[in-house]
């Protein structure tokens, strides 16, 4: 077996590799333009070793169709075992290397190609939601600087013939008017993502399981279905979203820290996270 220790980067990689059966060892720099060749050039079993980190999707990709093992590791935990403070693509690829090869390598779960296209589906949705929050600020603005507030009740029937009544003029029309040209065009993006969401949460029965509970909708049980696996948080075992339907006791981790809760999950409790490169939702259970 081959086992690589790959220092990502979108442009190149500095790997380090041993040959388990040899005990051969190689150090390399690849450019992007290489890393086919390179790759498709080993023969026999191979395991690829690489923090995790976002632009990585074709360079998967590749190691599937090649039948390659990829592990993916966490970057602070592997950053944390080298003792020595000088960093290098070179040293980071050692690092990989010797970790694996001690069995210490800090992997985590990789999702699959489906998985990854419903994050996708959300991330999207997530982006349009908040374009549409934008205008209607805007528009809210134009209303109130005209001595009308609505809040809420502008976004009915009444209120929009009341903000399309508006006595403006120049380019404050014009703004009140693209304005609502674009609330109407993200609104009609937005309705076949929800029914694509609902119809994905649907067909999972984890999902059907999570929206049970008050307040958790398709939204919601889709995500915490795809933030879904076994995880180690220190040295105590987690379990994924199954255990969240039928334990009392859940942690939800959010970008600020961690969070103990008791009791049934609610809508205020389900912290989501959205990235640019996709979804990340901490849901876990203590397992009995």
């Amino acid at each position: 077996m081959r086992i690589i220790g790959c220092d990502f980067h979108p442009s190149f990689q500095q790997i380090a590799m041993v040959d388990t059966e040899t005990g051969e060892q190689t150090e390399r720099r690849i450019a992007r333009e290489e890393a086919a060749e390179f790759y498709r050039g080993l023969s026999g079993s191979v395991r690829v070793g690489m923090e995790a980190s976002g632009n990585t999707l074709w360079f998967e990709r590749l190691l599937a169709e090649l039948g390659h093992e990829l592990w993916l590791g966490d970057a602070g935990r592997v950053r944390a075992m080298e003792v020595r403070k000088q960093k290098t693509d070179r040293r980071d690829a050692e690092l990989l290397l010797r970790l694996m090869i001690q069995e210490r390598f800090p992997r985590l779960w990789i999702p699959s190609q489906e998985q990854r296209d419903l994050r996708q589906l959300l991330v999207h949705r997530h982006k349009l939601v908040g374009m549409r929050r934008q205008v209607k600020n805007q528009l809210q603005h134009l209303a109130l600087n005209q001595g009308v507030q609505q809040k809420h009740k502008l976004w009915t029937r009444a209120g929009r013939k009341l903000l399309e009544e508006l006595p403006l003029e120049g380019w404050t029309a014009r703004r009140r008017e693209e304005s609502l040209q674009m609330l109407d065009d993200l609104e009609g993006r937005i309705v076949p993502l929800d029914q694509a969401v609902k119809q994905a949460a649907e067909k999972d029965r984890v999902a059907g399981l999570l929206q049970t509970h008050p307040g958790v909708g398709p939204i919601t049980a889709l995500a915490s279905y795809l933030g879904s696996a076994i995880y180690r948080l220190g040295s105590l075992k987690i379990d994924g979203v199954p255990s969240l339907v039928s334990n009392r006791m859940w942690l939800a981790r959010g970008s600020r820290g961690a969070s103990v809760h008791r009791g049934p999950i609610s809508y205020g409790k389900l912290r989501v996270t959205l990235h640019d490169f996709g979804i990340k939702l901490w849901c876990f259970a203590f397992t009995p």
